[in-house]
């Protein structure tokens, strides 16, 4: 008899060699949407659409972990080490090297300024952003999370083998509890730095949504639902729209916040990846979609710095405005664009895309 709690290998992606455009899409628009509650002055908010977008910001990243942890399955569930070397070094690059650019960069240029600068701390920040994730550039906990907990991951598929399941199944639950119950930030690291505090509850949390997402691709849920794409469609959105309008209730609330959470997660994921885009044949349109969405993680990395850079000088920028926001990502899919001409044929192509 078939073992259910077996690693499957045969369905974590869409039986087509083409791009699953709606996951494409769905990253893209996080990846926008991300920016924007970065750069945007939500005090100038006069849209409700865009209000909406603000108030969905706590599913955003949670949603991100989720979607990519469903697509990395079938990279765990092979046991492949090759692509799994592949995917840690796509990871580590980038996390390494954009945070040690912009240290760098800061560094000479107080120096041209002529600008008096602590080094100890200066190194003390820097070592402590490559070690935890935290330290001057806050974005970088997501690169930092996805990379520890696809390491976890890693460990898990090579060593528990045929019972991966079980233990994915175990460390969630115990992941649900140690985030909130607020066991471990009362408990063990009540004496730690902040920043210890905070990298340690934020891989924990995240590895929850991560969990989440390995375990409805083992089970097929999204290929179960498709059976029933429009109620499924119709379902989510209307869930992830009470979810997120009233988020207020169960805010803080523990248990009760991460189950909504990770529920408003699955809504945002399943609404998209039941959009009937994957219907789409034409070539031209699927290369272009393709392209549109190919370096957003290049583009995660730089928004911040770019609002830096060009804040003194761009009015939009300075004021933080809708069309700022849009200069932006446009400014930064620009260097990733012509980063990945220049390096795409190294590794450091992975620092773009």
């Amino acid at each position: 008899m078939k073992n259910v709690n077996v690693i499957e290998l045969n369905h974590s992606r869409p039986s087509n060699k083409h791009p699953f455009l709606s996951m494409e899409i769905l990253r893209t628009i996080l990846c926008f949407l991300i920016l924007l509650y970065h750069c945007f002055n939500q005090d100038l908010i006069d849209n409700k659409i865009i209000d909406f977008c603000v108030q969905a910001a706590p599913f955003y990243f949670p949603t991100l972990f989720l979607f990519h942890f469903y697509f990395s399955y079938l990279t765990f569930a092979s046991r492949n080490l090759a692509k799994i070397k592949h995917r840690l070094m796509r990871l580590f690059i980038p996390y390494i090297v954009w945070p040690l650019i912009f240290w760098i960069r800061k560094v000479y240029l107080n120096n041209e300024r002529h600008k008096v600068l602590n080094m100890d701390e200066e190194y003390k920040n820097i070592i402590s952003q490559l070690i935890i994730g935290r330290g001057i550039y806050f974005i970088f906990w997501f690169q930092f999370n996805l990379l520890i907990i696809t390491l976890i991951f890693s460990i898990i598929a090579l060593t528990a083998k045929r019972k991966s399941l079980y233990v994915f199944q175990v460390l969630f639950i115990i992941s649900y509890f140690l985030e909130y119950s607020g066991y471990l930030e009362k408990n063990v690291f009540n004496e730690y730095s902040e920043d210890i505090k905070r990298s340690v509850g934020r891989t924990i949390k995240m590895l929850v949504f991560s969990i989440t997402g390995f375990i409805l691709a083992s089970i097929k849920a999204m290929h179960i639902l498709k059976v029933y794409r429009t109620k499924a469609i119709f379902i989510s959105l209307v869930a992830l729209i009470f979810i997120v309008n009233y988020q207020v209730f169960f805010s803080n609330r523990y248990y009760l916040e991460g189950f909504f959470i990770d529920l408003g997660a699955i809504c945002m994921f399943t609404f998209f990846y039941m959009l009937p885009l994957d219907k789409i044949t034409n070539i031209s349109a699927m290369h272009l979609i393709k392209q549109m969405t190919t370096y957003t993680a290049g583009v995660y990395c730089l928004h911040l710095k770019v609002l830096d850079i060009f804040e003194s000088n761009i009015l939009i920028f300075r004021q933080k405005k809708f069309r700022g926001c849009i200069l932006n990502y446009l400014i930064c899919y620009f260097i990733c664009f012509i980063g990945v001409k220049i390096f795409g044929r190294t590794r450091l192509r992975y620092l773009f895309m």
